[in-house]
């Protein structure tokens, strides 16, 4: 499977390991899940920081998150991984923004990308 920071690949797009069977292979467990919903950032006082939140669904194990300084192109960095369904970003520029993104992970693989938010590290 390609990684988020291929460049060949597009927010939202994504190639499954199944595209490529020769006749005859059966295909095992769908690895593909759909994105998340309703990426928010939410308030925070600390310099530095994004604090994001998101819509938790059933079978989600745990949230890659990744961030981009730009948007053309997206030039998605990992930043974290989370259990729950929100997450800090610290160690960021204050009064810069930033484009976020998360992926949820389960027994049916990891989620495309959410829809991009941008969002402004507190002063």
């Amino acid at each position: 499977m390609s990684s988020v920071n291929d460049p060949s690949l597009t927010v939202g797009e994504h190639h499954h390991p199944h595209d490529q069977l020769q006749r005859g292979d059966q295909p095992g467990p769908p690895c593909s899940r759909s994105s998340l919903r309703e990426l928010k950032a939410r308030y925070t006082t600390t310099t530095g920081s994004v604090a994001l939140a998101w819509e938790a669904r059933y079978g989600d194990r745990s949230y890659n998150v990744y961030k981009s300084t730009s948007n053309s192109p997206f030039n998605w960095v990992p930043t974290g991984v989370t259990t729950k369904a929100k997450f800090n970003v610290d160690g960021l520029e204050s009064g810069e923004d930033y484009w976020f993104a998360v992926t949820a992970t389960g027994a049916a693989g990891e989620s495309s990308l959410s829809k991009p938010l941008i969002a402004r590290a507190a002063e």
